[in-house]
């Protein structure tokens, strides 16, 4: 018997893999930084989004603590922190589907060890 978890890829292997698709606009937007990805639900979102639920949960918290868990600290990466900051290899992959959208891939994969 086979069991399916929507939204997830896994081996027994000892490596790691990921892989995020989205709209060629939405990638864009996140390179000028205009969104965070938000790793944890494998969706984009705007800083002041990111804010607000870090206001939610941590009622005296500094703008530079914010700054901070904008890059990583909570799962919500900028694009160049995503793709820089890392120990693992990063993918980028264009592809246009036969009615003419533009989707990018990206991702991560190597030895997680």
């Amino acid at each position: 018997m086979f069991q399916i978890r929507k939204g997830v890829f896994e081996t027994n292997s000892s490596s790691t893999h990921s892989i995020t698709m989205c709209s060629k606009e939405e990638f864009d937007k996140w390179e000028d930084g205009e969104l965070l990805f938000d790793a944890g639900d494998d969706a984009f979102i705007t800083r002041e989004e990111a804010i607000a639920e870090i206001k939610k949960t941590h009622k005296d918290i500094t703008d530079e603590d914010i700054v901070n868990r904008l890059d990583g600290g909570d799962d919500w990466y900028t694009y160049s922190g995503y793709f820089n900051n890392y120990d693992l290899e990063t993918f980028t992959a264009t592809h246009v589907t036969k009615k003419g959208e533009v989707v990018v891939a990206f991702g991560r994969y190597g030895f997680d060890g």
